[in-house]
């Protein structure tokens, strides 16, 4: 088997030439020991992470038993055929989702060791596999669009049942207590389905957020003032234990601040047990705003926990329980257009915490 030798500016002048395939370069056990770019485009993976780390994490278990034993057989038989393209493979991203490519093998020396050369192609936009993408797409638009035409219908409903009501007992003495009841729920009908609107709204809004509105503000003050609004708006037994260390006073785009902060509780409410605390923490430290909110709830699939932060998408587990699957995905979306930081920890039937940190300079 033919080895190619290369040094360390070969080596160099391989990963930066331009290509659209992913290049990695391997040792004998299958450790990342240098990759291109492109694989930061293709597995979504930065180069750094992947530094020194097997292989298997940007492949099913299934697949990377196929791709070892080519590996192997690089490295171990002459009878390999190293320069053949092997097809019908399939990768994983870092956010799980799984495409379809090919593969190729090459044999380097480099410093005294063998490393093994792997060209990945992306054949995504392949027809076929790009037909099965096109429906999954169109089954996620169908979900969002039953699960927010319910978030708008219940409001609704119940703005219709209660005027009603307040219609039949209209000119009454007596029924007080009946109309207040009732003038409350249109009064929280109203403020979900100006919630829901404003989700949409925001959507947009993030899209073209390019310019950063920055308002000196009291965190603390700030803060307490989103806990009182979310306390007269929920419906569950639920205690917001909120904290702030460091300085009170900020400079931060306000808008977004409230958007990112008024999901996390909301959510933290939403999906917390009845009669317990959500532990609501801020930080300003090292020209930072770190925020940290925990539940006592449902908890996140841990297959699914790479997945919340994507437009639309719902944990399997929280389909009872109305929402448009929005939330996170602004608030990813604001961080990441600020250069903030989101992180989630959670266990099924535990609870949830979220860790963010948002630059303040």
């Amino acid at each position: 088997m033919v080895v190619m030798s290369l040094n360390s500016l070969e080596i160099e002048k391989l990963l930066f030439q331009p290509t659209k395939n992913a290049l990695l370069l391997i040792n004998e056990k299958g450790n990342i020991k240098f990759s291109n770019s492109r694989v930061e485009h293709m597995f979504l993976f930065k180069r750094s992470s992947i530094y020194n780390r097997s292989i298997s994490s940007l492949f099913s278990i299934k697949q990377f038993s196929v791709i070892n034993a080519y590996i192997y057989r690089s490295f171990n038989s002459d009878k390999f055929n190293i320069n053949k393209v092997y097809k019908n493979l399939y990768a994983k991203r870092k956010d799980d989702d799984i495409f379809k490519i090919e593969v190729s093998f090459k044999l380097i020396k480099y410093q005294q060791q063998k490393l093994l050369l792997l060209k990945i192609t992306d054949l995504s936009e392949d027809t076929a596999f790009k037909e099965k993408q096109r429906m999954q797409e169109h089954q996620k638009r169908l979900d969002f669009v039953s699960n927010t035409s319910h978030e708008l219908r219940a409001p609704l409903t119940t703005i219709l049942s209660s005027a009603e009501i307040l219609d039949k007992f209209k000119g009454s003495f007596g029924y007080e207590d009946i109309q207040t009841k009732n003038i409350n729920r249109i009064k929280t009908a109203v403020q979900h389905l100006t919630g829901v609107l404003n989700d949409f709204l925001k959507l947009n809004k993030i899209e073209d957020y390019s310019e950063v509105f920055v308002k000196r503000l009291n965190i603390k003050s700030f803060c307490e003032e989103v806990i009182n609004i979310i306390y007269h708006a929920k419906h569950k037994k639920i205690y917001i234990k909120y904290t702030h260390k460091g300085n009170e006073m900020i400079q931060i785009d306000e808008e977004m601040l409230v958007s990112v902060l008024n999901n996390l509780l909301n959510n933290a409410v939403k999906y917390a047990n009845n009669n317990t605390v959500v532990y609501f923490d801020t930080c300003v430290c090292s020209r930072f705003l770190s925020v940290t909110c925990k539940d006592s709830g449902i908890g996140i699939p841990k297959k699914e926990q790479n997945k919340i932060f994507n437009r639309y998408y719902r944990a399997s587990n929280a389909n009872a329980i109305q929402g448009t699957g929005l939330g996170l995905s602004i608030v990813k979306e604001y961080l990441d257009k600020i250069g903030g930081e989101i992180a989630v920890k959670s266990q099924e039937n535990i609870g949830t915490v979220f860790n963010i940190k948002i630059p303040l300079n």
